[in-house]
Order: structure tokens, then C-alpha cells, then sequence
């Protein structure tokens, strides 16, 4: 059985507590049959007991830890003429369903979570001709850790857009994402923010899947390739790890091969 994504439409969990924060999931054609995380059981259909059910599908977990970006800040945010969305557009590449926008030639691009709350936006500046990060300016979040903020996949909140047997890819950069996802709408692509970005707190939302993981080629990519595997895989999914340029350690990533190869 799958869970349905109204999980906030829900007023009541069957153990009796209010559902105001979304605690409580349920299975999809059922209000009163689901995962409850306030009281941690299981609600299943009458005459049915787990051993009876073909699939249960692992609840998304819910970050309620973290506080959330007010809505009124990411909603008011427009894209404006920042260099990446200028050189996106250059090179005919569809960027407005990413989540991103514009300040002041930098790019903001707004991380959401599978369940749809805005956790934080990371800025970054990129050279207007190359589309390259600039590297004068380091990447940053908006929204700090010690304040409450969190952090999670880029593009995590399209998982549940696609089937569950919709491969998954994780590239490091975010540019990458957009890029690979333009020119395979097919399967999903997420972004992990560095080469140390698969952490297990994200890894989380991945349960089962079909997963590749894109390397950058350098160093810092390829050392980090074991952890990244093993934080995978204790969600039981079946990982792959590609270097898609093995002779090259120039810090060359998937977007770099892709754009040249057009």
C-alpha cells in the first residue's frame, strides 16, 4: 500500500490527537487508515494485517525539527537577471520550474523537502558567459543551523511528482540538476550541494530506490564516493557510482559534458 500526499488535509489521527502538523499520513483512499509519527502506529485496513499487504511503502519523514521558511519570503522572491538564468537562457535550457531567482547577479535556489516546506535557500554567483561557478565568492545559505534551519537535497520535493520506480540521480551541483533534468525529464535529479553532501539525514527520503550517483571529477568526489555509498544503501537502495570522466580530475562535472556534447 502508498501513502497519499494529503496528509495535512487530515484532521484526526485514528489514536484520537489532532493532525494540525501533518503528523499523521494516510494510506492513499483512506482518511483513517495510515502511519501516525505522534503515537507511532501503524492504522491498516480492516480484515488486512502487514503480512497481507503486497507493499508498504516506508512514511516520508517529516524534518519537524528544523523551522521552516516563511512562506511570504520564498513566494515573494522573482526571477530577475541573475548570471545563471541569463546563461540558462542562452543555451535554450528551461530553468522556471527549479525553484530559483534572482539577487543582485547571484542565484538563489530555494531547497524544498519532500513534503514541500521550504528549509532554506542556498546563494551562489556564476559567471554570466561560462555559466561557471565564480569562485571569488563562496556558496552560502541563507538560513543558519544555529538558528533552527536545516538543509536538504535540492529538487527533493519533485520525488513525489514520479513514480516510485522512477530512477534517481544525484549530481553535486544545482546548475547540474537543472541542466541534466532539461535534458532527461524522464527521471529525477537532485542535488547534494558538495562532495560531501549525501549525508544519512538526507538520505532518508531515498528508501528502495534506484539511485546513481554522478561523481565530480576530482578528488574531493571520488574520496567521498564510499561514504556517499554506504549512507545510501542503509535505506536499502541499489546504488550505482559513475565517474563519467575517469582521466580527468579538473573538477569537470555531468553539466560540463553535457553542454559540450551539444
Amino acid at each position: 500500500m502508498k501513502f497519499s500526499n494529503k496528509r495535512y488535509q487530515i484532521k484526526q489521527c485514528p489514536c484520537g490527537k489532532r493532525n494540525h502538523d501533518g503528523k499523521f499520513i494516510p494510506f492513499q483512499d483512506y482518511e483513517d487508515k495510515g502511519h501516525c509519527y505522534s503515537c507511532g502506529k501503524t492504522f491498516f485496513p480492516k480484515q488486512e494485517s502487514p503480512n497481507k499487504l503486497e507493499y508498504i511503502e516506508k512514511p516520508l519523514p517529516l524534518r519537524t525539527d528544523y523551522k521552516e521558511v516563511e512562506k511570504d519570503i520564498w513566494v515573494k522572491s522573482v526571477h530577475e537577471n541573475d548570471n545563471l538564468s541569463w546563461f540558462l537562457s542562452e543555451k535554450e535550457i528551461s530553468y522556471y520550474d527549479f525553484d530559483i531567482c534572482g539577487q543582485n547577479n547571484a542565484t538563489i535556489f530555494w531547497q524544498f523537502d519532500i513534503n514541500g516546506r521550504c528549509m532554506n535557500g542556498k546563494k551562489i554567483i556564476y559567471d554570466k558567459k561560462t555559466g561557471k561557478r565564480n569562485k571569488k565568492y563562496f556558496p552560502s545559505f541563507l538560513y543558519k543551523k544555529e538558528d533552527g534551519y536545516g538543509t536538504c537535497f535540492y529538487m527533493e520535493q519533485k520525488i513525489i511528482s514520479f513514480p516510485n520506480n522512477t530512477h534517481i540521480n544525484i549530481v553535486e551541483s544545482e546548475k547540474t540538476a537543472i541542466i541534466a533534468q532539461h535534458f532527461n525529464p524522464d527521471e529525477i535529479w537532485l542535488a547534494s550541494g558538495g562532495s560531501n553532501g549525501i549525508t544519512k539525514e538526507k538520505a532518508q527520503v531515498l528508501y528502495g530506490r534506484n539511485i546513481t550517483v554522478w561523481l565530480d571529477c576530482d578528488e574531493a568526489s571520488r574520496t567521498s564516493a564510499a561514504r556517499s555509498y554506504k549512507n545510501l544503501k542503509q535505506f536499502h537502495n541499489d546504488v550505482i557510482i559513475k565517474d563519467p570522466e575517469p582521466n580527468l580530475n579538473d573538477g569537470t562535472d555531468l553539466a560540463d559534458i553535457i553542454l559540450r556534447d551539444l
